[in-house]
């Protein structure tokens, strides 16, 4: 029996902002503290800055074109991710994908050609609800292939 697809609209994270500025900041320190000389520390701040720019205005703030939006869950481990500049993405939920309280990270591997993405849910992307149903849909409904765990 099918089951009807499980659609979320995807907000803006203040909380995910927040873990980012500080996951950053933090690489910023040790390259500063540790890098030995000081064009390496330079350099290092520098990708860390626009790594950090980059993941705020794309995955925290949805600022970003190719921010994800919206999800839609379907039967047999299959994604549908919207884009904010209206384009979407059909791709398959990964094995690796991570479900916690706090953190849901679903990474989709697009069908045909294309790079992973991963859509990233913290508590303040969704009300408390939708993403109860979101933990429960992905440990229990999809056939998610996890490797390493196959008979002896």
């Amino acid at each position: 029996m099918r089951a009807s697809p499980l659609r979320l609209p995807i907000a803006a994270s203040p909380l995910l902002a927040s873990a980012l500025l500080l996951a950053h900041g933090a690489a910023f320190a040790c390259a500063v503290l540790f890098l030995p000389g000081w064009w390496l520390p330079v350099l290092s701040s520098a990708a860390i800055a626009s790594s950090l720019a980059f993941h705020i205005r794309r995955d925290a703030l949805q600022l970003s074109d190719k921010a994800i939006v919206e999800l839609l869950l379907k039967d047999g481990a299959q994604c549908e991710l919207a884009f904010r500049n209206g384009e979407t993405l059909t791709g398959t939920i990964a094995g690796s994908t991570f479900v916690t309280p706090l953190l849901i990270v679903i990474n989709i591997r697009p069908d045909g050609q294309g790079r992973s993405r991963a859509a990233i849910l913290m508590p303040d992307s969704a009300p408390a609800e939708d993403l109860r149903r979101i933990r429960v849909w992905l440990r229990h409904r999809a056939q998610l292939d996890r490797r390493g765990s196959g008979p002896l």
